[in-house]
């Protein structure tokens, strides 16, 4: 997957009380194989090389803001 889809959201916008004064709660979800052959999912792949190169395209978007307050 080239261009994963995120799901963004930041709850603290609409429920002040999901965050600490003066901060803001963001999740960010993105798309991850499934492993469980109970459901239909593929326990043959190798996550251990998966889950970087996933993260290597998910998270260059957010870098510029992670970690600001």
């Amino acid at each position: 997957m080239t261009d994963p889809s995120l799901l963004v959201s930041m709850p603290s916008r609409t429920d002040r009380s999901l965050a600490p004064d003066g901060g803001q709660v963001l999740s960010i979800v993105a798309p991850t194989p499934n492993l469980d052959r109970r459901s239909g999912g593929n326990p043959d792949l190798d996550w251990t090389t998966l889950g970087p190169a996933t993260a290597t395209r998910c998270w260059p978007p957010w870098r510029p803001v992670a970690g600001r307050g």
